[in-house]
């Protein structure tokens, strides 16, 4: 009986020194896990390591791939797709800016606000911009369209600029190279949610 009772005893320290190393090994987290998956994978596909061939295809071709994606995909935990940010920019390198540039060529500060009201509602579709003084900013921002050649050869999320927004929106910039050297720097704003009255992109 006194032996029992000493195994007892034994099992006893064993269990709880096995409880205390178990409790002292630190949690692998989750997000750390698929903040590497993602990252692999993006370098994977980068690297041309991937066989993307029996993907399922866009219907709308030649969208506008970001470098350090990543950035995006395993920070943002929002509802949406953040793919919706690369249609946006692929519609605005594809023709938006240019319109945009070539329509507001030469106004002043009166004309470009009246321009603005009577298109707000394209305006804001394109780029979530709803002030008149953002839209200002926006034309200033694209006057490097003057040269009517250049074109954008990267589209590049800027590593250290992702941080949570006012209004349950987060926001990162955007930065664009052109093949004449020049660059453009956008700042975007995601909404985490579908259902809001206000924009679910806002890029100024």
């Amino acid at each position: 009986m006194k032996k029992l009772k000493i195994l007892l005893i034994i099992l006893l320290i064993i269990n709880s020194i096995v409880l205390i190393c178990l409790l002292a090994i630190p949690k692998i987290e989750a997000k750390d896990y698929m903040t590497y998956a993602i990252e692999r994978e993006y370098e994977r596909r980068k690297n041309g390591e991937v066989d993307t061939s029996n993907d399922i295809k866009t219907v709308r071709e030649n969208i506008t791939s970001f470098e350090n994606e990543y950035i995006l995909l395993s920070n943002y935990c929002g509802d949406l797709s953040t793919g919706n940010v690369n249609v946006k920019f692929t519609d605005l390198i594809s023709g938006g800016f240019v319109k945009f540039y070539t329509d507001t060529e030469g106004m002043n500060k009166t004309t470009l606000a009246k321009y603005f009201d009577t298109n707000k509602d394209t305006i804001a579709m394109q780029t979530g911009i709803t002030t008149a003084e953002d839209f200002a900013n926006f034309i200033k921002k694209i006057q490097i369209y003057k040269n009517k050649d250049i074109s954008c050869e990267k589209v590049t999320i800027v590593e250290g600029s992702f941080a949570e927004a006012e209004d349950d929106y987060v926001r990162f910039n955007v930065k664009l190279t052109y093949d004449n050297e020049q660059e453009l720097e956008f700042t975007v704003y995601l909404s985490n949610s579908d259902f809001r009255d206000t924009p679910i992109i806002i890029i100024k």
